[in-house]
């Protein structure tokens, strides 16, 4: 894949640092997990995230580090990972809707990363 002028910034980052190679886009996690759902249903990004989010949960609650992976929602329709996916018997009507990686995190207590942008206010 080629970087574009208005790319978004997060698979901007991913393309150039695959193509420096050894770009781990699991950080070394020891399982990966793909939620598919079928191209045609209206809510197959809605339901996959939701499960992957309740995965995210469950991992946190037995020490297991979890981590989101949107590459392969972003490289879903590329001819060699809809070759790959197919050993893994994902079928031409359904679509990798995301990721997520798992493993014990080799680091403990590290503090959240400081976010910018995409503010959430909580309204109660």
């Amino acid at each position: 894949m080629e970087v574009t002028e208005n790319m978004y910034k997060a698979l901007k980052v991913a393309i150039l640092k695959s193509q420096k190679g050894n770009y781990d886009f699991c950080f070394n996690a020891p399982t990966l997990i793909i939620a598919t759902n079928l191209r045609d249903y209206n809510n197959a990004m809605a339901d996959c995230a939701v499960a992957l989010e309740n995965m995210m949960l469950a991992a946190t609650s037995l020490n297991i580090g979890s981590c989101w992976i949107n590459q392969l929602k972003w490289l879903a329709d590329n001819e060699v990972i809809k070759s790959y996916g197919k050993t893994l018997d994902i079928q031409e009507n359904e679509l990798i809707c995301g990721g997520l990686s798992l493993g014990y995190p080799d680091q403990a207590g590290l503090k959240p990363l400081e976010r910018k942008g995409n503010r959430v206010t909580m309204v109660i």
